[in-house]
């Protein structure tokens, strides 16, 4: 079987600190269009998708969120609509892959939480801390809906009254042999978490609700 799906992204930055003279400021907006068919719905039957790429033919906004770095960058703000995977539970190796188990983040989180990763965002705010070259924390929350990634609102539903709760992330990392002047492999070392303050089933109640 043959199946072909695209994604075509636009995406415009804006470096506040060329244009009005506000140091570490930065503004970022970007798109998503995407057509085709799913290999995986329509042939496989599989729940990891074959192609990380598909699915949710649509066309969607995707980011619009607003940065501030401060301190060479060692305390860096972002505040918008943003998702949470495109930082957290993600690494540069994650892109090798193909298939969407892993490509990108362990797509297993999706399952046990309203989690987003591009292309679907929703409104929170994420901050970083570098406190050492070797040393990275982070924290984030974010609208935690499980509806936020329906095509029908293209990514312009911005209503957080009807919000199922909030997903709260956090992270530190040892970043091995990253600075400009180390030797040696590079590499991270990664441990987190997430909460999510939504109403979920509680597994192990019987029948009664005991």
């Amino acid at each position: 079987k043959l199946r072909y799906f695209h994604n075509v992204g636009l995406d415009v930055g804006i470096d506040f600190e060329k244009l009005v003279g506000w140091p570490g400021g930065r503004f970022h907006v970007s798109m998503s269009q995407r057509t085709g068919n799913s290999l995986s719905d329509r042939d496989i039957g599989n729940v990891f998708n074959v192609a990380q790429l598909c699915c949710g033919p649509t066309t969607r906004l995707v980011d619009l969120w607003v940065q501030q770095s401060l301190f060479d960058d060692r305390l860096n703000v972002r505040a918008g609509r943003l998702a949470a995977g495109d930082e957290f539970m993600s690494s540069p190796l994650y892109w090798l892959y193909v298939q969407n188990g892993i490509d990108g983040n362990p797509v297993g989180i999706f399952f046990n939480v309203p989690y987003t990763a591009y292309p679907v965002t929703t409104l929170g705010v994420r901050v970083r801390g570098q406190p050492h070259d070797q040393l990275q924390l982070m924290a984030g929350a974010y609208d935690g809906s499980a509806t936020v990634g329906r095509n029908q609102a293209h990514g312009v539903d911005f209503d957080i009254r009807k919000s199922d709760g909030v997903l709260v992330n956090g992270e530190i990392a040892w970043l091995r042999n990253q600075a400009v002047d180390a030797t040696g492999l590079p590499g991270n070392v990664k441990l987190g978490g997430y909460y999510h303050s939504g109403p979920f089933d509680d597994l192990f109640a019987d029948e009664d609700g005991g």
